[in-house]
């Protein structure tokens, strides 16, 4: 293993509250190519300490790490060039973020003079210490008579001198700690910006607040800098002044020395004004943003995660409906597998209302295709097109002797970016792009990953402030969340899509074409060991997707999660049991101390894993598939009312709670607060639900959890 930058695992380890040789150990395995999801499942005694979820928070602090460590090095040795003083120098050192070393190497960035320079260029210098010596007796005039070069102007030379002392206390980088303290302890103010005309109402109830910064939630600093990015608030930071001020003060002059020479006062004031506690601020809400973007990434990967792992209707017939209006309801009829066998455009709404000719045709076609669910996108129009199903299809059904499909409603985000791709005119040329979204909706139903893995993330509509967050953070967090998810259910390589195999961890877009095509042309590999001959796919890449790839061929083990690497062990396994491997499987095995022992070699985690894999082999570990029951009666947020009880089903989690879809036109919002200390669900998760409020002007529910004996 190559060993990581020295002092780094152990600030992580500290960081995460892991153990430091666990955190040396991923980190090392991390730098040698191998991906997070491959570290977590297959190196479990190298790791121990750390989970899958630890190993997610060190890949986001490693990234963090060493791109700070990259911008010291360039700040320090810009600094050494410009003769900044070893003060300085430490501070850059030891400084623990990006914001931090951004606002000390602030002052020393430009290649401008500044007006302290040509004062020191002028020979001042003199003048400037004799000003803060308390050695020297008399006032400013006199000491400027004194030590200001011959023949400068007086009050020019007075003024060069304060700018003199003001640059020092800006580079001063023993101010930075104390004032960092005082400012820590302030106080965030939201105001009405001057000019804004209040049309944007998004932002009303933050103006003139007040927020503690060391308590102020990631989500709520976000939403005061979207305001202040659309010019609708302007954010400042109260603190204490006078605490501000003293702390500033020490770092010019004895306090007498201040209270003779007013000029020192207002060098103080000045320097904490326009340079200090500008420079301060703009380093704490750095800091904050920097955390709140973290939190934020974080609740998004969660989100991620949860859609992508939810529960698959599986291989049914579906007939997915992508409705609308002027356009129509646009028609795809899935087979098991998800393959299209028919698709057409009905219009049962406004402004045809075709409910006859409409229910006609869907009749039609759940009768030919044996339709088992109906997946119907929860966009423009899908209200009104439950309506219609409700009230004219299904009771035409049951008259025609036919059993009625489950309906369920299908998030149908993204997938007007996806049918509008390349990607989705590769896949299904022969559709026009409008129906290619009904077949999206569809297939998202069967199988969600498979699916989902087509989209843009950011198009999903899960999230908390997503599109406020650096770009890179979110991205790099959103693809271990998508290897992940995917390597938790495996991927058959006969069938996978070239979007889903390049998420399988090691291989990628170009190797996941380049397996897509020699399946095409020779057929699927045969075992895990084929996949070696694949060009492009090296020793490491084999290593990373091989247990997470079935393959249905002549070696049995294949078609587990178990990594071929492990074979030797099952192999171990069998002897002991005078079987041979392929029999083991499906088998729970119990083992005793002796071969416990006899299989110490190997790692007790790693025969745990291996024991629980042979038990069930290639388990989906995603949850039995069940759809929330809407009331029928409840529509629009006007049939709803306080007291009521009902089926809801989140969308979309965050930090302050779960917004839950109730079958009607607006989410409702379930605080955290009224979790009551229970893990929050992800989107997917079903809950019963109870109405507490309904504000009809503004579009809001608020809900609280059903309580249940």
């Amino acid at each position: 293993m190559t060993a990581p930058t020295p002092g780094l695992a152990g600030r992580l380890a500290r960081e995460l509250g892991a153990p430091e040789r666990a955190v040396a150990a991923a980190i090392a395995l991390f730098d040698e190519g191998r991906t997070l999801a491959f570290v977590a499942r297959y190196r479990k005694e190298q790791i121990r300490g750390l989970d899958e979820e630890g190993l997610r928070r060190l890949a986001l602090g490693l990234e963090r790490e060493r791109r700070l460590d990259e911008r010291r090095a360039g700040i320090l040795a810009k600094l050494e060039e410009r003769g900044a003083d070893p003060a300085v120098l430490a501070a850059v050192a030891a400084a623990g973020s990006l914001a931090e070393l951004e606002e000390i190497w602030a002052p020393w960035k430009s290649s401008r003079k500044t007006k302290a320079d040509l004062a020191r260029a002028a020979g001042l210098d003199r003048l400037a210490e004799a000003l803060v010596d308390p050695r020297r007796r008399g006032d400013a005039d006199e000491l400027t008579r004194e030590f200001a070069p011959t023949g400068s102007d007086h009050d020019e030379a007075l003024a060069g001198a304060i700018e003199i002392l003001i640059d020092r206390l800006r580079k001063d980088t023993t101010l930075r700690p104390p004032l960092l303290e005082i400012l820590r302890r302030g106080r965030l103010t939201a105001k009405r910006k001057r000019g804004f005309d209040g049309q944007d109402r998004r932002f009303d109830e933050l103006m003139d607040q007040a927020f503690p910064l060391d308590r102020l939630p990631g989500h709520r600093l976000l939403a005061l800098q979207r305001g202040e990015e659309a010019g609708a608030l302007s954010l400042t930071i109260d603190f204490d002044l006078r605490a501000a001020t003293q702390a500033v003060a020490r770092g010019l002059a004895p306090v007498a020395l201040l209270r003779a020479h007013p000029e020192l006062r207002a060098a103080v004031e000045r320097a904490l004004d326009k340079h200090l506690a500008p420079s301060i601020e703009r380093e704490l809400l750095a800091e904050r943003r920097g955390l709140a973007e973290r939190e934020a990434a974080e609740v998004f990967a969660r989100n991620l995660r949860a859609l992508l792992l939810a529960a698959p209707a599986g291989p049914r017939p579906v007939l997915a409906l992508d409705p609308g209006f002027r356009a129509g309801c646009k028609i795809a009829a899935l087979d098991r597998v998800g393959e299209v066998v028919e698709t057409t455009i009905i219009h049962p709404t406004e402004p045809r209302r075709d409910e006859e000719g409409s229910t006609r045709r869907l009749v039609e076609l759940i009768r030919r295709h044996r339709i088992e669910l109906l997946a119907l996108g929860n966009g423009q129009g899908s209200r009104e097109t439950m309506a219609f199903l409700r009230a004219r299809l299904l009771p035409a059904l049951a008259e025609a002797g036919l059993d009625r499909p489950e309906i369920v409603l299908v998030s149908e985000a993204g997938a007007s970016v996806w049918s509008a791709s390349a990607e989705a005119a590769a896949e299904l040329p022969d559709l026009d792009l409008s129906l290619r979204g009904a077949v999206s909706i569809g297939r998202r139903l069967q199988d969600p990953l498979a699916e989902l893995v087509k989209i843009e993330p950011r198009s999903l509509g899960v999230g908390q402030y997503q599109h406020d967050v650096d770009p890179k953070l979110l991205e790099a967090s959103l693809d271990r969340e998508l290897e992940c998810a995917v390597a938790a259910v495996g991927v058959d390589l006969r069938t996978a899509s070239s979007a889903l195999l390049a998420r399988v961890p090691g291989l990628g877009p170009r190797l996941a074409t380049t397996i897509v095509e020699r399946r095409a042309a020779q057929g699927p590999p045969r075992s895990r060991e084929e996949l070696r001959t694949i060009k492009g796919l090296g020793p490491v890449a084999f290593e990373n997707c091989a247990g997470f790839l079935r393959i249905k061929g002549e070696e049995a083990l294949d078609r587990s999660g178990i990594h071929p690497e492990s074979y030797p062990l099952v192999d171990a396994i069998a002897a002991l049991r005078g079987l041979d491997r392929s029999s083991l499987l499906g088998r729970r095995i119990e083992l005793d101390d002796a071969e416990r022992a006899d299989l110490a070699a190997f790692g007790a985690e790693t025969v745990a894993d291996v024991l629980r894999e042979l038990a069930e082999p290639g388990r989906d570990p995603r949850a039995e598939f069940r759809n929330v029951r809407f009331r029928e009666d409840v529509t629009t947020i006007g049939d709803l009312e306080p007291g009521m009880h009902l089926e809801g089903v989140v969308t979309n989690a965050t930090d302050f709670g779960l917004f839950c879809d109730l079958g009607v036109d607006k989410d409702g919002l379930l605080h955290h607060s009224r979790l009551r200390g229970r893990p929050a669900p992800g989107p997917g998760a079903i809950l019963r639900l109870v109405v507490l409020e309904v504000d009809q002007d503004r579009g809001r529910i608020a809900l609280d959890l059903e309580n249940r004996p």
